[in-house]
């Protein structure tokens, strides 16, 4: 698995070396047709790291996300919370960060019962979190540039969870399947060129932790994954 643990956030900051920065053209598949291959593939060189994979179309330049940092899965439960009105929901939180610190009270995974507005006010503090450490809103110079991502939550929140909460006394059936899915993304492919998806290269952002990883753990992790993607594009010429 990959991670990149620094006090800022930066803009086009990558753990990799723009002199040696690998590409990979990936049987020159689409986005969509790379999506299956890239999660089989990853899934099968460690299935213990959490391969959330995220397909951004992002104005036209596509962002394939890989590992995120912290992800949170959401799941309708029956459980029952006092002091709650609303109904509550089974929240999965990893943390990749928590997988390489030796401090015992991080956990790889938590599960909690929490009403969606909770949940909600978890997401908004997270992210605030990193919004404070991060260089990524200063004001670009050129009225021409296009946003872009650099690196954020990505995912979905199913409309039945929105709209039950919204009318609690409709009887609004849930499937047992995840209603919701985020991830927060500071590792993913984005193209080569900037008119073609037909190569890829990895962004590694930089991004504020309380963890202390050193440069030797987070480049031996990015070398790691570079081996997967190299791996696979050897399968798929």
């Amino acid at each position: 698995m990959l991670a990149a643990h620094h006090n800022t956030t930066e803009q086009t900051a990558s753990a990799i070396s723009p002199a040696t920065k690998p590409s990979w053209r990936f049987g020159d598949l689409s986005a969509a047709a790379l999506m299956p291959q890239l999660q089989k593939h990853l899934a099968a060189q460690d299935t213990e790291a959490n391969w959330q994979l995220v397909w951004l179309n992002n104005d036209g330049r596509p962002v394939i996300g890989l590992l995120p940092k912290t992800s949170w899965s959401v799941y309708p439960t029956n459980h029952t919370l006092s002091n709650e009105s609303s109904t509550p929901y089974k929240v999965i939180k990893h943390c990749r960060d928590a997988c390489l610190s030796h401090n015992t009270k991080h956990n790889a995974i938590t599960t909690t019962h929490m009403s969606y507005v909770a949940w909600q006010h978890e997401l908004i503090t997270y992210s605030q979190t990193y919004d404070k450490h991060s260089n990524d809103s200063k004001p670009s110079n050129n009225a021409n540039d296009k946003p872009s991502y650099h690196h954020g939550l990505v995912g979905f929140i199913g409309y039945d969870m929105s709209a039950r909460d919204l009318s609690p006394a409709a009887d609004i059936k849930l499937a047992t399947q995840p209603c919701a899915v985020l991830g927060h993304y500071d590792i993913y492919l984005t193209p080569a060129d900037e008119y073609s998806d037909s190569a890829w290269t990895l962004t590694v952002n930089e991004t504020h932790n309380t963890f202390d990883e050193t440069d030797n753990k987070k480049n031996a992790l990015v070398t790691t994954l570079i081996s997967y993607l190299d791996a696979l594009e050897k399968k798929l010429v």
